[in-house]
């Protein structure tokens, strides 16, 4: 289980894909979101994984790769 409450109950495969579709610090950063969330509201998911990747999609945060190719396009673009 993941998060400062251990409310996020992930698999490695879960885990494993968020974290590459989004980097570390986004995924920690909303696992700990959706683990304080739960423990403040006493709310139990079935499943964990599709709950952040909703709050993700929801705040209109962009996949690592898609926000790595934009800045390399900037740069690229700039010169």
């Amino acid at each position: 289980h993941y998060g400062r409450y251990g409310n996020v109950a992930l698999t490695e495969e879960e885990y494993d894909g968020i974290l590459r579709d989004y980097g570390a610090s986004v995924t920690a950063d909303y696992i700990q979101r959706v683990d304080t969330h739960s423990q403040a509201h006493n709310k139990r998911y079935a499943r964990y994984e599709p709950i952040i990747r909703q709050w993700l999609e929801n705040d209109n945060v962009k996949k690592a790769a898609e926000d790595d190719i934009e800045k390399y396009n900037f740069v690229i673009n700039k010169f």
